[in-house]
């Protein structure tokens, strides 16, 4: 019975005797490599969302940055991990971020978009309702967004 009681720590009120051999540094953020690559654009990105007092997580954030990039480079011709033409782009690709984060919100009716009803008129009285929904080209552009942009480079098949 003596044995078990040996193998036991001591326990003493002296702070410097405990050890702890972990790490107690919170966890690496899956979506920092990602970000950094986007460093203008995500500034720019969180400065438009917290205008409108919008909070979003990290992974949300690198998303819609990814796919507004996905979208200019494929407009532009450019090459993915273009570093530089990213750095060039960090306007555009931050706007085009917040419109498909504003897009979606619509799509899941967390805000009003298209009004079902556009135009209405009751005797001398009418009324007209706007779009709220962003309409986008079929490279998932706006044209403010295409003006932002540098000329597009000629491929050559």
């Amino acid at each position: 019975m003596g044995e078990i009681f040996d193998t036991l720590p001591t326990i003493t009120n002296h702070p410097e005797d405990y050890t702890h051999t972990e790490s107690l540094d919170p966890p690496e953020n899956p979506y920092a490599e990602t970000y950094a690559k986007y460093e203008l654009a995500g500034m720019r990105f969180q400065e438009m969302l917290r205008e409108e007092n919008i909070n979003i997580s990290d992974g949300d954030l690198v998303m819609y940055l990814d796919l507004a990039w996905m979208a200019i480079a494929k407009y532009l011709w450019a090459e993915y991990d273009d570093s530089e033409m990213i750095k060039l782009c960090s306007f555009a690709i931050a706007q085009l971020a917040f419109i498909y984060y504003h897009n979606e919100q619509i799509k899941r009716g967390i805000i009003r978009g298209e009004a079902p009803v556009t135009q209405m008129s009751q005797g001398s009285r009418s009324v007209t309702y706007g779009s709220k929904k962003i309409e986008l080209d079929t490279f998932g552009l706006t044209a403010d967004v295409k003006a932002a942009l540098p000329v597009r480079k000629l491929r050559v098949l």
